[in-house]
């Protein structure tokens, strides 16, 4: 949601603070390859220290990036609070997957997977509409201050129900032990299938909001609130 609800106001902020097309861009690309990396560390850490601590960290940090990508003054403000937003919401993408792993088990947990999957196909089409109509009636930084009302009440839902699901290893952040695992993962021919193939597919999604509000928007006139109709499609 933080990508896709900001997207139709990408062409506005070249004007807004003065900069290049290229620049807005890289709040989008450099969000996303933090987001990426990051991945790579939230797993190991949850296995060290528990899923809800860092749970709990990840999303109060996403929720301060989102209020600092509210009050950024300069692109280059922007371009930081962005990094950091994606690296904090990299933990949930990372662990929302194991904890549902860890509190149910086949036929439930198949449900539960279902009812996530189901949210995460209907934000990025949902987001951009929304993000649009807020954009021209409130202004871009709207969005990002939804963003961290959202982050304030889904960290406390977090700290007020969410229990610890797994139990440390002392040993899962040893750096001989990660690289031995994803070593195993990229032995594995399967796993590296699904990785390209799912890889290429959002990469695809990416490339669209991240040029589609300046072809559509700047180069061919489409009024803002109407740019995230076209992404549902």
């Amino acid at each position: 949601m933080s990508a896709d609800l900001y997207a139709p106001s990408l062409p506005h902020l070249a004007d807004i603070f003065g900069t290049s097309a290229g620049n807005i861009k890289l709040t989008m690309s450099l969000n996303v390859l933090a987001y990426a990396l990051a991945t790579l560390i939230h797993g190991p850490l949850s296995e060290r220290f528990g899923r809800r601590p860092v749970l709990l960290c990840g999303l109060v940090s996403f929720t301060i990036c989102s209020l600092f990508c509210a009050i950024a003054q300069n692109i280059e403000q922007l371009i930081i609070a962005r990094i950091f937003q994606g690296i904090s919401a990299a933990v949930e993408g990372v662990l929302v997957l194991a904890i549902i792993r860890d509190m149910f088990e086949d036929k439930d947990q198949v449900r539960v997977m279902a009812i996530f999957g189901l949210i995460t196909a209907l934000t990025p089409a949902v987001a951009p509409v929304l993000g649009g109509y807020i954009h021209v009636f409130f202004g871009w930084r709207m969005n990002f201050q939804l963003l961290f009302v959202l982050g304030l009440a889904v960290s406390w839902a977090a700290w007020y129900f969410l229990e610890e699901t797994s139990i440390k290893n002392l040993n899962a952040f040893s750096l001989k032990i990660i690289v031995k695992d994803y070593g195993g993962l990229l032995q594995n021919k399967q796993y590296l299938k699904y990785c390209i193939i799912s890889g290429a597919g959002l990469g695809v999604f990416f490339a669209f909001i991240t040029a589609g509000p300046f072809i559509l928007i700047e180069n061919h006139g489409l009024a803002t609130e109407r740019f995230g109709y076209f992404q549902i499609i």
